[in-house]
C-alpha cells in the first residue's frame, strides 16, 4: 500500500504532467491549419442554405470540379447538412463573431432547423434501411443547444422505433441492407450487416435516454458486441460487410462493398468503428467498448501514411491511391471523442496521443484537400473507389460536417483560441464535451 506522503507526490506528479501535456497540445494546436477557421467555410456553407429547391433537395457529392449535385431527401446523407448548419451554430456561440459573412452573422440554428424540416416526412417512408440513425443526426444536434426540445426527441424516438424494427435476435444486430450478397451460397437467408451501422447505435442510445424503454438499449448493445465478435480482425483491421444466416446467427461470408479488397480494411469503415465505439462507450460505460476504440485508433495510427490517408489502407501504393479527407475527418473526430474520453478518466498520456493524431489527420487533410475554388469546403473524398464508376476526387457533406465539427472540438476543449485571440466559452453554449451530445 501507498504511505500519504508518497500518494500525495504520485498525485502532484500527475497534476503537473497534465498541465504539460495540455500546454503541449496548445502548442500543437498553434501549428493547425488557418483553414480550420477561414471565413471561406462560412461563406460556401451559407451558399448552399441559400439554394432553393422545390420538392426539396440536399447535397449529395460534388463534381470532380467541385460543384454540387443535388438529391431527394430520401438519402443516408440528408442528415449531414443541416447538421454543419447547426455545427455553426455551436462555432458562433462558441467564438461569437467567427462566422460572419460579409460583416453579418447568419442565422445558423434557424437555417438547421429550416434544413432539417424535410426530414420527418421520412419516418417510415424511406429506402435508407439502418441509415435511417444517420438521418436523425439534426435533431440530436437541436438537442445538443436545446436540451429539453421534445420535437427533436420525438424525431429520433420515432427513427429509432424504425430502426429496432430491423433487430433479428437469432443474429444479434439491425439489418443493414435489404438485398443479398451476389456470392451468397444461400441468399434467400441472407442478412446483410455492415461497420457503418455502429454509427446508427447512438439512435437508439438516445431514445433509451429519453424513454427508458430497455428494447432500445438491449438492440444497440446485442448490435455492438455482435460487430465487435465478427467485424475485427485480429490486427483490429476490420471487414466492411458480414453476412449472417438471418434463421441461425451463423456468419456466411465476409467481404467489401466499398474498400479494395474482401481482405483489406477500408479506411472509412474503420474510422466508423473507431468513432462508434468511442460513443458507445461514453453512452454505456461498458469497458470493452473503450478497449475496442484504443484498439481501432493504434491500428489506424499505426497504418496511416504520413503524406495522406488513401481510401483503402490496403490499396496498391502504384498507381498512387486516392485519398479519403471524409475518412480523415471521421477518424480526427473520432481520435478527439476517444482524448475527452481519457481526459475524463485522468489518462494524460493516452489523450496527448489520440489528440496528436486528430492534429496530424486535420494537419494533412488541409494540405490536400483545401480547395478555394471548390463550392464544398473540402475536395479529395473518395465515396466508392470499388464500383463502377468510380466516384473519388469530390466532395462530400459528411467531409464538411466533420471539418467544421473537428474545429469546434479544437475550440470547445481549449486546444485552439477563437480567431480573435480569446478563448472559447464551452459552458456558455452548454457544451459538455464529456457527454454524448457534442
Amino acid at each position: 500500500m501507498l504511505s500519504a506522503r508518497t500518494a500525495v507526490a504520485a498525485v502532484l506528479a500527475a497534476a503537473a504532467f497534465a498541465r504539460a501535456a495540455t500546454t503541449e497540445n496548445l502548442n500543437l494546436g498553434s501549428k493547425l491549419p488557418a483553414e480550420l477557421f477561414d471565413p471561406l467555410v462560412a461563406k460556401k456553407v451559407l451558399a448552399m442554405a441559400q439554394s432553393s429547391f422545390s420538392p426539396p433537395a440536399y447535397p449529395s457529392i460534388t463534381s470532380t470540379s467541385g460543384v454540387w449535385q443535388w438529391g431527394s431527401p430520401d438519402n443516408w446523407i440528408t442528415g449531414f447538412f443541416p447538421s454543419t448548419l447547426y455545427q455553426l451554430a455551436k462555432r458562433e456561440c462558441l467564438c461569437p463573431g467567427s462566422t460572419a459573412v460579409d460583416g453579418a452573422v447568419p442565422d445558423w440554428l434557424e437555417l438547421g432547423r429550416t434544413w432539417s424540416g424535410a426530414i420527418p416526412s421520412l419516418h417510415w417512408h424511406n429506402g435508407q434501411g439502418h441509415d435511417v440513425g444517420f438521418i436523425s443526426w439534426p435533431f440530436a444536434e437541436e438537442l445538443g443547444l436545446f436540451p429539453k426540445n421534445q420535437t427533436a426527441r420525438d424525431n429520433i424516438i420515432e427513427f429509432a422505433l424504425e430502426l429496432s424494427s430491423r433487430y433479428a435476435k437469432e443474429v444479434g444486430c439491425t439489418r443493414s441492407w435489404d438485398w443479398s450478397s451476389s456470392t451468397s451460397p444461400t441468399p434467400a437467408t441472407d442478412f446483410l450487416v455492415i461497420i457503418d451501422n455502429l454509427m446508427n447505435l447512438e439512435t437508439l442510445l438516445q431514445a433509451y435516454d429519453f424513454t427508458k424503454n430497455k428494447t432500445f438499449y438491449d438492440v444497440a448493445i446485442d448490435h455492438a458486441d455482435t460487430t465487435l465478435k465478427n467485424h475485427f480482425r485480429d490486427d483490429w483491421g476490420s471487414w466492411h460487410v458480414v453476412n449472417y444466416d438471418h434463421l441461425t446467427g451463423e456468419v456466411k461470408e465476409k467481404y467489401t462493398q466499398q474498400g479494395y479488397s474482401d481482405d483489406s480494411t477500408w479506411t472509412r469503415g474503420e474510422a466508423w468503428g473507431l468513432h462508434g465505439y468511442s460513443k458507445l462507450y461514453q453512452y454505456t460505460k461498458k469497458p470493452r467498448y473503450l478497449d475496442a476504440a484504443r484498439n481501432i485508433a493504434k491500428y489506424y495510427l499505426r497504418r496511416t501514411p504520413k503524406a495522406y490517408l488513401p481510401w483503402d489502407f490496403d490499396a496498391p501504393k502504384e498507381p498512387m491511391p486516392p485519398a479519403d479527407a471524409s475518412a480523415a475527418m471521421i477518424a480526427a473526430a473520432g481520435f478527439q471523442l476517444l482524448a475527452q474520453i481519457e481526459k475524463s478518466q485522468w489518462n494524460v498520456i493516452g489523450a496527448a496521443q489520440w489528440d496528436n493524431a486528430a492534429h496530424m489527420l486535420i494537419s494533412q487533410t488541409a494540405s490536400y484537400a483545401w480547395n478555394p475554388s471548390w463550392q464544398s469546403v473540402l475536395s479529395n473524398s473518395t465515396r466508392d473507389n470499388h464500383g463502377i464508376p468510380h466516384s473519388n476526387n469530390t466532395g462530400l457533406p459528411y467531409a464538411d460536417y466533420y471539418w467544421v465539427k473537428n474545429g469546434n472540438y479544437l475550440l470547445a476543449s481549449g486546444q485552439l483560441r477563437c480567431p480573435n485571440g480569446k478563448r472559447a466559452s464551452a459552458s456558455r453554449c452548454g457544451i459538455d464535451l464529456t457527454g454524448p451530445t457534442f
